[in-house]
């Protein structure tokens, strides 16, 4: 813990950012980042992947620009009541240069940012630009509702595996942190059995 995080009874102040679902992008970001400053919070926790968007263009990876950054519409409302299409298309992402200068911005301001990209559940954004990385390794698409999808991250494969590292080992690169959050629930099962490997 840092010395200046020891001096208040609450050193971990923060705030949960969901870009996955709905991208904000980068002056929005800053501009929370402002306001978090003013009323005193220390770490921004950055959801940047999830089953309806990843939203870091990854240096070597084009197929997640391409496929994993976009959904082709949003289904809104509760999923018990009347429910309607969005058709306008959410996507959006951040480069390494963007997210770079952001958490740059952040730490002069005091403010640790906490990255979350979510494995091995809830990756099918990630995970529809490499289906033979998933469990049943069959194509999807990125999802256009809420809930949990029967396609994680085949960890019984070895490729898998090192394909999640690398992600890992490249965003924890760009923003230079302490903490990383992976997520690790809500797995299916039924989605499990649909692989030996997995």
């Amino acid at each position: 813990m840092r010395k200046e995080d020891q001096k208040t009874p609450y050193p971990w102040r923060g705030v949960l950012i969901d870009e996955s679902r709905h991208f904000l992008g980068r002056e929005e970001i800053v501009r929370v980042i402002g306001l978090m400053h003013r009323l005193g919070y220390n770490r921004l926790h950055w959801h940047l992947s999830d089953d309806q968007g990843f939203r870091i263009a990854l240096k070597d990876r084009p197929e997640v620009k391409r496929i994993s950054t976009k959904r082709d519409y949003t289904l809104e409302g509760c999923p018990l009541g009347k429910r309607t299409k969005n058709e306008a298309a959410n996507q959006g992402f951040y480069t390494e240069s963007e997210l770079k200068e952001i958490a740059g911005i952040a730490a002069s301001k005091g403010i640790e940012i906490v990255p979350e990209i979510d494995m091995p559940g809830h990756m099918s954004a990630l995970l529809a630009a490499y289906p033979r990385f998933s469990c049943g390794r069959k194509p999807f698409g990125v999802e256009t509702t809420w809930g949990v999808f029967d396609h994680p991250l085949n960890i019984g494969d070895p490729k898998a595996v090192a394909f999640a590292k690398e992600i890992v080992d490249e965003v924890v690169a760009i923003f230079g942190c302490r903490y990383f959050h992976l997520g690790f629930d809500e797995i299916r099962r039924k989605a499990l059995k649909s692989d030996p490997a997995c």
